[in-house]
């Protein structure tokens, strides 16, 4: 469970896309980190829930990449995920669509991780067709937001490694840090 990290979005897929390239990127390495899936539990309350989603990650023995539904997303009918992740002390990873709300999309986001106390490890921007923010603009965004930009993320990636190398992976946890660190030296 130590350094396990939860990859959420903006959108419900965003995980997925995000969990995808960095698996692909990070199969090059070393053995695959456990990958977990929360799905939401709108039937199900905290108490449920909870202790069996705690169990599955103490479980693993390295550390997991967790997909997850966006932040103020309900996990269960009577729990986000941004206060799962807060309660679990598990760093997230977001997806952030860059398109023309992207600014307010990552207020937003930067308002639910404050509000609930979320360990938070950084934005890739989901770039689309869009060129990646200029720097001035980059270290703009990190200032208004409060949240690191590790990197971004084109449509249609066909090469994972061309594409996470190029991110800050110095902030990912250890364990998983230390494995793409590795591949880039």
């Amino acid at each position: 469970m130590q350094n396990s990290l939860i990859l959420c979005g903006d959108r419900p897929a965003a995980a997925v896309a995000l969990s995808s390239v960095l698996r692909g990127y990070l199969q090059h390495f070393g053995p695959l980190p456990p990958a977990l899936d929360w799905t939401a539990s709108p039937e199900c309350s905290a108490q449920e829930l909870l202790p069996g989603l705690w169990r599955e990650l103490t479980a693993v023995s390295a550390p997991a990449l967790i997909t997850a539904p966006p932040l103020a997303s309900p996990l269960t009918r009577d729990a986000l995920v941004a206060e799962v992740a807060r309660d679990f002390r598990l760093p997230v990873l977001a997806l952030s669509a860059w398109e023309e709300d992207g600014v307010e999309r990552l207020v937003a986001l930067a308002a639910i991780a404050r509000v609930h106390g979320v360990p938070w490890l950084g934005v890739v921007l989901g770039l689309g067709d869009r060129p990646a923010p200029d720097e001035a603009t980059a270290q703009w965004l990190e200032d208004l937001t409060g949240l690191p930009l590790i990197g971004g993320l084109p449509a249609g990636v066909t090469d994972p490694g061309a594409v996470v190398s190029g991110w800050r992976l110095e902030d990912l946890p250890s364990g998983l840090g230390q494995v793409a660190l590795e591949g880039v030296r």
